[in-house]
């Protein structure tokens, strides 16, 4: 389930890196408590947290989709796969647990 009323006029992706062919990757659960990294499990997660709640876009993506897990897949449709400095947002090293606990707790 996507989410479609911001895709079209999202400008940020024109301006991200692209990549095609991504595979599906699993996630799995660690330690929601392991805050090693300017308070988040690890850099990947850290990175991708300041993108989606310091980019305007990005931010009112991830507010319409409601979950990390909805916002990657909204950005796959448009063929955004990782940050503007290369953290792929479907990284295993991403703690979607602490993710959708912080950034997405509207």
């Amino acid at each position: 389930m996507a989410c479609y009323g911001l895709l079209q006029a999202l400008d940020f992706a024109r301006n991200l890196c692209h990549t095609k062919g991504m595979k599906k990757q699993s996630t799995y659960q660690r330690n929601a408590l392991d805050i090693s990294y300017n308070g988040w499990e690890n850099h990947a997660t850290w990175n991708i947290a300041l993108w989606l709640q310091n980019d305007e876009g990005l931010y009112n993506l991830a507010c319409e989709c409601g979950s990390y897990e909805a916002t990657v897949e909204a950005l796959n449709e448009l063929g955004v796969t990782e940050t503007r400095d290369g953290v792929k947002f479907n990284s295993p090293e991403v703690n979607h647990i602490q993710l959708n606990s912080e950034v997405f707790d509207f």
